[in-house]
């Protein structure tokens, strides 16, 4: 609704409860947004039809958590 608004946005922080293949492909193929979320415990670092979420499941999968965090801003939303 906010983009529909005119609203842009460069990056959007959600908890694992979003990260779903359906908001991967809404956020980052059609509207370009750079989407961080966390992934659940036993996550494969799959792209499930959405390459920006099997990078990102990847990185999630091999890097330790504080690092991650750090790296994606994730500990600032």
């Amino acid at each position: 609704m906010a983009a529909e608004g005119g609203h842009r946005f460069e990056k959007i922080y959600a908890d694992g409860a979003y990260s779903s293949d359906r908001n991967w492909i809404y956020l980052t193929k059609e509207n370009g947004y750079e989407f961080v979320t966390s992934f659940k415990v036993n996550t494969r670092p799959v792209s499930n039809g959405c390459l920006a979420r099997g990078l990102a499941a990847g990185f999630w999968c091999n890097t330790p958590y504080k690092v991650w965090t750090e790296a994606t801003g994730y500990h600032f939303r």
